[in-house]
């Protein structure tokens, strides 16, 4: 408990610091209660209950380092998706095949399933439409390249990674 309040002070601390950029003590001294307050105060917000296994996961116990690789990752699926897209809108002939997916795919962690679910809108050319409580992923899909990359499984290994899940 002391460890998770502890990373979201740290966390509330540092996010504060670079939108105040003040660096007068009484400033820096002011910002660290404020942070250590909102902290404690937010504490039982953080937690997400995994209904299947009864359990509570902190939404901020991660890796950070990997999340931030995952991020600069997952923009560039988004040019590469885009740069798809727009060939497909510029040709004289459209050339889609749109299709709906479903696979299987189980993170313990319910904050791994939701940037999962968001990762997958994100990418143009792909949209969730529905994930069941045995998480069976529905998906759009508007070409065959992106309904195979999507069941390739590299986002999910990546998301598996960042929230150490390797058995995902």
């Amino acid at each position: 408990m002391f460890k998770n309040w502890l990373k979201t002070t740290i966390l509330l601390y540092v996010l504060w610091f670079i939108l105040s950029g003040r660096t007068e003590s009484k400033f820096l001294m002011l910002g660290l209660i404020s942070s250590m307050v909102i902290a404690s105060l937010c504490q039982p917000m953080l937690y997400i209950e995994n209904r299947l296994e009864n359990r509570k996961h902190f939404i901020l116990d991660l890796h950070y380092i990997k999340f931030i690789g995952y991020w600069i990752w997952l923009l560039g699926e988004i040019v590469k998706s885009s740069l798809s897209v727009c060939r497909l809108i510029i040709k004289k002939k459209i050339e889609i095949d749109p299709q709906v997916i479903q696979f299987q795919c189980h993170f313990k962690n319910p904050i791994a399933t939701t940037l999962f679910v968001n990762s997958i809108i994100l990418t143009p050319s792909t949209v969730t439409v529905n994930v069941d409580p045995n998480n069976v992923f529905t998906v759009h899909a508007l070409t065959v390249e992106a309904a195979e990359d999507l069941l390739g499984g590299e986002m999910q290994r990546r998301i598996a990674k960042v929230f150490d899940e390797f058995n995902s």
